[in-house]
């Protein structure tokens, strides 16, 4: 698997961060607490989720997270078409806006859970789900870690057995030293504002390098509005 290929269209006055995991792992968390820091420091920041960050992707998400016996191969392109009408109406229009974006779960989400979990394949998840966002890469990737899960499922994904966990986990994992310049991973067992820190200094230094632009009245956008999960 290769990044050469999603580089072509990546360029943005703005920037484009991520935050995978697995089920609770502290994602939603962490991008909501740097989104307010930033919006406090003066940058124009959109935060949104996959799926449900469009008007297709909140009907997809129902279908994905609540029922039951979706086929992988299905699941896989339902994921692929919800990515790529929230790249072209959401992420890309307010990259090019020069927004710092910060999305919970991208093309890692499905690497890891479809072609580990499922066993569908690292290389061919990715290359279908590079088409379907014409090869838009974030600049940078928090992968947050844990240790097993002790809360009761709330939905078909998180319901899924422990073997396909550990397989998604070692596919997060396999990701992330294919791409270590973009993938920071980060176990979640510290404290939250320990984490946080650590997130924090590693967006700034981007942000900085970036030379991203902050202003006297910034914007912070949340799609949806009322984004929830973790």
């Amino acid at each position: 698997m290769t990044s050469r290929s999603h580089r072509a269209k990546t360029a943005s006055p703005g920037v484009f961060i991520t935050f995978e995991g697995g089920e609770r792992s502290g994602k939603s968390t962490h991008l909501k607490l740097l989104a307010e820091h930033l919006y406090q420091l003066g940058y124009p920041v959109l935060t949104t989720r996959e799926p449900g960050g469009t008007a297709l992707g909140a009907t997809l998400r129902q279908a994905l997270l609540f029922s039951k016996n979706i086929q992988p191969q299905s699941e896989a392109l339902l994921f692929a078409a919800d990515r790529a009408e929230h790249v072209a109406t959401v992420i890309r229009p307010a990259l090019e806006a020069g927004k710092v974006v910060l999305c919970d779960r991208y093309i890692d989400s499905s690497v890891a859970y479809q072609g580990g979990g499922y066993g569908l394949g690292l290389d061919k998840i990715w290359q279908l789900n590079g088409w379907a966002t014409q090869g838009l890469l974030p600049a940078l990737t928090f992968l947050l870690l844990q240790t097993a899960r002790t809360e009761p499922p709330t939905d078909e994904i998180e319901a899924r057995p422990a073997a396909f966990f550990a397989a998604v986990h070692d596919a997060y994992r396999a990701l992330a030293k294919r791409s270590p310049g973009r993938i920071v991973s980060i176990w979640t067992h510290d404290p939250v504002q320990t984490v946080q820190h650590q997130i924090r200094q590693r967006v700034l230094r981007l942000l900085e390098h970036r030379h991203v632009a902050q202003t006297e009245r910034p914007v912070l956008v949340s799609r949806p509005p009322t984004a929830g999960g973790q």
